[in-house]
């Protein structure tokens, strides 16, 4: 490693200094000094680096990740991805639009008020966060005024509510992230969702006026999980506040859930005016999907748009959408 590190070093010293680093990516394995990192990224950043992508394997060894990073004027594009890497202050990145966190700690008095991570970020536009650690037991608020496109991912770590409000907010796509509550978003275009019914969003009481595009996707029950009943309300209590969307895809799973809410389904009339086309994904290759939706759950997708088409997609496109 200390030949690897002076190997490096040597070769940045022999760099045209007059030459800008438009783009950078490390991957770090194993144990390797702050200091080392940190002569690599001042290299970079003095060079007005413009996209960077660093990665450390989970033996980076837990240290804070380098705090003069984040008062670069020059960088746009930011991915930070492994395991033990912790976030301990509020980043200075006004010239940032995109940001994507992965396996990343946020310490306490970060996430005391989230805000303050990218409040100076003020012209992110694109924000994913991904298998990220939050431990403020309180509630995480992530604001800002022009952020477009937000993606929360988490199977295990987010074990807190997540705020998120964005006036801007066009596309957002959440996957098994427990207690997400939107609100100020009345420009989402798209919405993608997957996960158990009990971690549907929570939406405010205002409409999804701009609402275009849903795809939303509930997992096949498993046979030690018993359903909820009122997780299932819930669900569709906040499904009919997508009535505004034009496009629908979902997957056999929810059709069955709101089968089993018969009794709502069959007196209550379809709020979805404005739909074009609804798809549904089948269980596998060959299910007919047509023979295990019941006619009142379908109706009420389809009845105040006589117009609309219904597809059911093969579970190879289904998977291609997905990924």
């Amino acid at each position: 490693m200390a030949k690897f590190n002076k190997s490096v070093t040597d070769v940045l010293s022999r760099h045209n200094n007059q030459i800008e680093v438009t783009s950078a990516k490390l991957s770090f394995h194993g144990k390797v000094s702050q200091g080392f990192v940190r002569r690599i990224l001042d290299y970079a950043i003095f060079h007005n680096v413009q996209q960077l992508t660093v990665s450390c394997s989970y033996d980076y060894g837990g240290i804070p990740f380098p705090l003069y990073l984040f008062s670069s004027q020059s960088l746009k594009h930011l991915t930070i991805a492994g395991g033990g890497v912790k976030v301990i202050s509020t980043w200075e990145l006004a010239t940032l639009t995109t940001l994507h966190l992965e396996c990343i700690t946020f310490n306490d008095e970060v996430t005391d008020k989230c805000t303050g991570i990218f409040s100076k970020c003020v012209n992110l536009k694109k924000l994913v966060l991904k298998e990220c650690s939050m431990n403020e037991s309180n509630g995480v608020d992530i604001c800002h005024p022009v952020l477009s496109d937000l993606t929360l991912e988490s199977r295990s770590l987010f074990k807190n509510v997540l705020k998120v409000v964005t006036p801007q907010l066009k596309n957002l796509t959440i996957r098994y992230c427990q207690e997400v509550h939107l609100s100020c978003a009345r420009e989402l275009v798209s919405l993608i969702f997957e996960g158990f019914e009990s971690d549907w969003v929570q939406f405010s009481s205002y409409g999804l006026r701009s609402l275009e595009r849903v795809d939303l996707c509930i997992p096949k029950k498993h046979y030690s999980y018993k359903r909820n009943k009122t997780h299932a309300h819930k669900f569709f209590d906040q499904l009919q506040q997508l009535h505004n969307a034009k496009h629908l895809t979902l997957n056999l799973q929810i059709f069955q859930l709101l089968s089993e809410l018969m009794e709502l389904i069959s007196y209550q009339p379809s709020p979805f005016s404005e739909l074009k086309s609804l798809k549904a994904y089948p269980r596998g290759a060959y299910s007919k999907v047509q023979e295990t939706i019941p006619n009142e759950v379908k109706k009420y997708f389809l009845d105040s748009s006589p117009s609309a088409t219904f597809t059911v997609v093969s579970c190879e496109k289904f998977q291609v959408h997905w990924s």
